[in-house]
């Protein structure tokens, strides 16, 4: 996971602002972020690493699996999805974060639970189902994930490149890159289903280079501003006198009441836009009209802690991704659910730096609870089983 994250660095936020800054396509950016923020990132990895050699262990938890009614209720929730994208316009999500908000904020209270809950369970019931391939291969398996795969096309990954190959990037942190001593599929699947995917994001990308004058400007304009991770912060810092300690600006956690339901507040955050430490920036701080802009996890820790926090947020970071990596390399992720509930909630929210860094802790614990009652749920549900047979 580390070297997923390193090669993201380097692309968002010293790649892409450099090579912007070269063509003359940007201006000053704040690159002494980028270089505390990847020093600070890999001193974490040290201190995590610890100088200790790690061991390759075995699994000593069997891998979980759905009983039929719970995949069978999957399947529903699957089909009950994709009614309410279709029916609620939005199986394109490239209209604009502004029409997107207001598309969300008129949803109907039923489909937008459906469309909340489909969400937030997906990426953790995904991997429960392919880690419970190891000794459940059924027909009714195979159709559940057969139903995932059609959901995951509904979930705005049709116009996003990136989205379209993180299922691979869980796949092949977890099941490749540790060589562990079982693997739910077999390579010529996965490398099938790379295939597919990357078809798809080629395609994508082909589509989108008929909105240009040419080549080169789609180079610039669809590539490389499309990951840099300097944009909003450097903007921010034009304007605001940002100390060394930061600003301490409360206010641009508002963002968390949009998530409550039920609330009138989060209605109108939604309506706004305002769901992310990034909107509040570039609609309250700088007064743009627009809804969204690239982004990086350094730029809202920089912009409420300064040097301070940015120092220690990446550290953090980068010892949590190195611990992760030395759990899937001694398969001391497999030995404890709680672990193992914890370790992939922190893979599922943290492999991309394009997004808030306040965010990843809430995402992470919301996960966690999932997968860790579902793993209860799953042991209790086997025990019960036993006791019958």
């Amino acid at each position: 996971m580390r070297n997923l994250v390193l090669i993201q660095i380097l692309a968002y936020l010293f790649i892409s602002p450099l090579t912007l800054m070269v063509m003359g396509e940007s201006a000053i950016y704040r690159l002494d972020l980028s270089v505390v923020f990847l020093l600070s990132f890999i001193a974490g990895i040290v201190i995590a690493q610890g100088g200790r050699s790690t061991a390759v262990g075995s699994v000593a938890v069997s891998p979980p699996s759905l009983p039929a009614g719970l995949k069978l209720c999957l399947i529903a929730l699957t089909c009950a999805y994709i009614f309410v994208v279709i029916s609620n316009g939005l199986i394109d999500r490239r209209q604009g974060s502004e029409v997107m908000a207001q598309i969300y904020a008129n949803i109907p209270l039923f489909d937008l639970f459906i469309l909340r809950i489909y969400e937030i369970i997906f990426y953790p019931v995904l991997i429960v189902i392919v880690i419970g391939l190891h000794r459940d291969t059924g027909i009714l398996t195979k159709l559940l994930l057969v139903s995932f795969f059609v959901g995951f096309l509904f979930m705005g990954v049709m116009v996003s490149r990136s989205k379209l190959v993180i299922p691979l990037l869980f796949y092949y942190v977890i099941f490749i890159v540790p060589k562990p001593d079982w693997q739910p599929i077999s390579k010529n699947v996965f490398v099938l289903g790379a295939l597919v995917l990357a078809s798809l994001a080629l395609l994508i990308g082909l589509d989108r280079i008929k909105d240009f004058d040419s080549l080169s400007v789609y180079f610039i304009e669809d590539v490389l501003k499309r990951i840099d991770g300097l944009e909003l912060i450097s903007l921010v810092d034009e304007i605001v006198d940002i100390p060394f300690w930061g600003t301490l600006d409360i206010n641009m956690f508002s963002n968390f009441l949009a998530a409550i339901p039920f609330l009138e507040k989060a209605s109108v955050l939604k309506e706004m836009g305002l769901t992310s430490s990034k909107s509040y920036l570039l609609q309250i701080i700088l007064g743009y009209t627009q809804f969204d802009i690239n982004n990086s996890v350094l730029t809202d820790i920089y912009y409420f802690g300064g040097y301070i926090l940015l120092i220690v947020g990446s550290c953090v970071y980068g010892y949590f991704v190195m611990k992760f990596d030395l759990s899937i390399r001694s398969n001391s992720l497999w030995q404890s659910r709680a672990k193992m509930a914890f370790m992939l909630s922190f893979l599922i929210n943290a492999i991309r730096i394009e997004q808030d860094y306040f965010s990843i802790p809430f995402n992470i614990l919301r996960d966690f609870i999932i997968l860790y009652l579902l793993f209860l749920g799953l042991r209790f549900f086997v025990k019960s089983e036993s006791s019958r047979s």
